[in-house]
């Protein structure tokens, strides 16, 4: 592999035609998104700059938006190839071979995609590579006609067409369409704007050119309450089936270098809710499956399953807890609000020393000081609290959310918008993104299953298969939701323990296996790691 030059091509010199602006736009946040590899392009003018320049002096060429136009382009002069052009990736084409003197690309146009959707949440499919045979999941069109989505249509019997990627078959026998074709070197690519759909396609378009990223972005994942009572009321909970999950991940992150951030269920040693089987600590003695699994976790604190204090029970700047509790206390204090340093102290020694109870040696994931707080806000004064207390370094906290409830003050550092990079006393805030988490669900009695994931949200309609209907979850939450805010701001993807106990494999283990199949096709682009490795790349992207 080796470094490339690449081209961000805008497809018309005329400065007045609507795909000027358009691609100069979406152009612009491609570059910055290459930056985030440490890559850079070049944005040029087709007309501007003449096929034979273009070719001469770069070695990829990317047209960001083409789903809008067929026709009356300077960039559809380049698309005839002729031996040495360098390669082309056409985003959106569309336009039908012999149009407009095109040349005879197998491009036959676009065709709606099986069931026609209007709906995004239908838009899913699984689908194949064809030369690795890997699968994987996607949410891909190329553009919208009456609101209904279409994907490419092809001759797949012209000699110098090949489809590189396409639906699987088995599970959509109706689907004609293709996601992505090459005639030459020249692919046809499905839309992806300012990345709301198909993330993946930039860092593929540089793994298939044997591209070298100058680093790679690393992957990585929390999981939300490890090990508690779950829901054993819901039809098909299963303690085995939740230990085999994390048996399973276990294998997965030794074998690819994964490491998942747990984070314990704790109240730090404090009157609220002592006994409940919800807490961690006194839930690893509830079963053997549960114990097995405390084990598990005490034996990779070091490794694969770093883990941290995730407490539920009181919330900062908070004047009710759990069960309507409007006084907190610990052997280190009793108080009313969880505000001042004195709070804060109190109850990061009582979290320290449930931790440790439990023969977890620290409680911020040891060397990656790191916490996946509870549905916290970080207001000023507690991250002031962290840096100049504790270890910690960073901590998760998604970007466009405020704690709410009756007793909470809307204090939040970053309620609504805020840099990805950011930073705030030294402390990395880190965004994050739950593919699989649905307020429709009572997790209590209702089984977390691919089944009901799916219908919660209106994904399918009872009686369809639970392939075909996780298919469109992991198609729109999981690859354009999760990756996507992986690919814009570094966001951890998380989960719950819910969907770690239900079927086999488990709706978690699907996320894995997923990630996975992605990790392979992007290699060396994208790696699985740990947040240590995620906070290592941002500093590299701010050394820019």
């Amino acid at each position: 592999m080796a470094r490339k030059r690449v081209a961000l091509i805008i497809p018309t010199r005329n400065r007045a035609h609507s795909a000027f602006a358009q691609n100069d736009r979406i152009a612009r946040v491609w570059k910055s998104i290459l930056r985030l590899w440490g890559q850079e392009a070049e944005i040029i003018v087709a007309g501007d700059v003449s096929k034979s320049q273009f070719n001469a002096q770069y070695d990829i060429g990317i047209v960001p938006h083409l789903a809008d136009y067929t026709s009356g382009l300077d960039i559809f002069s380049w698309v005839n190839y002729s031996p040495g052009d360098k390669p082309l990736y056409l985003v959106g084409y569309r336009t039908p071979q012999n149009t407009g003197g095109m040349p005879v690309t197998g491009v036959l146009g676009v065709v709606p995609l099986d069931g026609s959707p209007a709906d995004p949440r239908f838009i899913g499919r699984r689908a194949i590579w064809t030369q690795s045979g890997i699968s994987v999941h996607v949410e891909s069109f190329v553009t919208r006609i009456s609101n209904v989505y279409y994907g490419l249509r092809v001759d797949q019997s012209n000699p110098n067409l090949q489809v590189l990627l396409a639906p699987d078959r088995t599970l959509h026998p109706q689907a004609i369409h293709v996601y992505i074709a090459r005639w030459y070197n020249r692919y046809f690519v499905p839309v992806v704007g300012m990345f709301a759909t198909s993330p993946w396609l930039v860092p593929w378009i540089m793994v298939n050119e044997e591209a070298d990223p100058i680093w790679s972005r690393p992957l990585c994942l929390d999981i939300d309450h490890i090990l508690n009572h779950g829901a054993p009321n819901a039809p098909g909970w299963s303690y085995d089936l939740y230990l085999q999950t994390v048996q399973w991940l276990r294998t997965l992150c030794h074998n690819t270098g994964l490491v998942i951030q747990c984070g314990c269920t704790t109240s730090a040693l404090s009157n609220l809710g002592s006994t409940s089987t919800y807490l961690h600590r006194n839930a690893r003695f509830l079963n053997s499956q549960l114990a097995q699994m405390h084990q598990i976790l005490l034996q990779e604190q070091d490794g694969c399953f770093p883990c941290c204090w995730h407490d539920h029970f009181w919330q900062i700047e908070s004047t009710i807890g759990y069960a309507s509790s409007k006084v907190w206390s610990n052997s280190y204090g009793t108080f009313r609000e969880f505000n001042s340093p004195a709070a804060f102290r109190a109850h990061w020694k009582g979290t320290l020393d449930e931790m440790r109870q439990m023969g977890f040696a620290t409680s911020w994931c040891n060397r990656h000081r790191y916490l996946n707080f509870a549905n916290n806000q970080f207001t000023q004064r507690y991250l002031r609290f962290l840096r100049e207390e504790t270890p910690v370094r960073a901590v998760r906290a998604p970007s466009g959310s405020c704690v709410q409830g009756p007793g909470v003050r809307i204090m939040s550092s970053f309620p609504y918008l805020r840099h990805p990079l950011e930073r705030q006393y030294g402390i990395e805030l880190i965004d994050a993104y739950d593919p699989l988490y649905s307020n429709n669900i009572n997790y209590g009695t209702q089984p977390a299953d691919r089944t009901t994931i799916a219908l919660a949200d209106g994904f399918g309609s009872a009686g369809e298969p639970p392939e075909l209907l996780f298919a469109r979850v992991l198609g729109l939450r999981l690859v354009q939701g999760g990756l996507g805010r992986w690919l814009r701001t570094g966001a951890i993807i998380y989960h719950h323990n819910y969907e770690m106990s239900y079927e086999w494999p488990s709706p978690a283990a699907w996320v894995y296996m997923e990630l996975d199949a992605w990790r392979r096709v992007l290699t060396p682009w994208v790696t699985f790691g740990s947040v240590s490795d995620l906070v290592a790349w941002r500093n590299r992207v701010r050394s820019l």
